[in-house]
């Protein structure tokens, strides 16, 4: 793993555990710590395919960094490409500005 800068192991563990939506959640810390989410998987001592096999239906929960979309939406960047890094949808990025706004 290239580097953690945003969270302590124990933390990124904590993370994986509590998400509902364990793929998803794999490839945002991904995202967050700049590295692959092969990465995270072998941190964890995960495969990426056995998550996907145990992934539930319902709505996931996970961890989204909300000061982080807060920034990049007052650096101009648009709802939509944000939405597509994190993969989920514009209204949940639309709902985790205004509530950072509030």
């Amino acid at each position: 793993m290239k580097k953690l800068v945003l969270f302590s192991h124990e933390e990124i563990r904590t993370l994986y555990r509590d998400a509902n939506d364990k793929v998803k959640q794999i490839k945002i810390l991904a995202q967050l710590c700049d590295c692959e989410p092969v990465d995270i998987e072998e941190f964890l001592g995960l495969s990426l395919e056995s998550e996907k096999r145990k992934s539930k239906s319902s709505r996931a929960k996970i961890y989204l960094p909300a000061e982080a979309i807060l920034k990049a939406r007052e650096s101009g960047v648009p709802i939509k490409t944000i939405a597509e890094q994190y993969g989920v949808s514009i209204s949940t990025i639309q709902r985790t500005v205004q509530n950072q706004t509030k």
